[in-house]
């Protein structure tokens, strides 16, 4: 027969261990923390599930968001086919869109891009005008000229049409918004916060593998 003293310990070390159970999160909720759309936006990833990232570079709570969307990105390495899709939401948001895409054609768009956000939200450089967009993206080794003559270009026009058609269609009324295999989007307003998106985006990537 176990003494008391003995007894009461065992029941002190399974508190305490009940204590540090991290609680399971709940499965995500169509309706609430994601929404189905009702049409295909694009046709998925093939092989691995698509993630489209609806942004705009004067969004603060784009900005905010880079640094763990790119931890989340690196651990599901080649599960999933990642791309930004700068949201041509108004006309300022347009003019970002269209640098962003003429800097992609000039191959230069993912390595200014986290310094375009610090432009914008660390110095107050908000890169209004089409000259003030192409002094930027020189510093990154583009010709002036060429930049301007890209941004209103046959290659930029045709990305922005797509841009304004996956935005539009996907029912995204602000950034950052989340596309999973072109069926599924959720955004941190939506899911409760930036972690709980992440969170989410891992439900959704493993719904649409399965």
């Amino acid at each position: 027969m176990e003494s008391p003293a003995r007894t009461t310990a065992a029941l002190l070390l399974t508190l305490v261990g009940l204590l540090f159970v991290t609680p399971a999160m709940a499965e995500p909720t169509e309706g609430i923390d994601y929404v189905r759309l009702d049409e295909p936006v694009t046709d998925g990833g093939g092989d691995r599930v698509e993630v489209l990232e609806l942004f705009w570079y004067g969004c603060p709570h784009c900005y905010r968001l880079e640094e763990p969307l790119q931890e989340w990105l690196e651990e599901k390495g080649d599960t999933v086919r990642f791309e930004r899709i700068p949201a041509p939401f108004n006309e300022e948001w347009e003019r970002h869109a269209r640098g962003y895409y003429a800097a992609e054609l000039h191959g230069v768009a993912e390595k200014a891009h986290d310094a375009f956000f610090r432009r914008f939200h660390e110095e107050g450089d908000h890169l209004h005008g089409r000259d003030d967009l192409a002094a930027f993206y020189a510093e990154f080794g583009v010709d002036r000229d060429e930049f301007l003559r890209t941004l209103e270009g046959f290659g930029v026009n045709t990305k922005m049409r797509r841009a304004g058609r996956i935005a539009r269609d996907s029912g995204a009324d602000g950034v950052p918004a989340v596309i999973i295999d072109g069926r599924y989007r959720t955004s941190a307003s939506r899911a409760g916060g930036r972690e709980e998106m992440l969170e989410v985006m891992d439900y959704l990537v493993e719904k649409a593998r399965r």
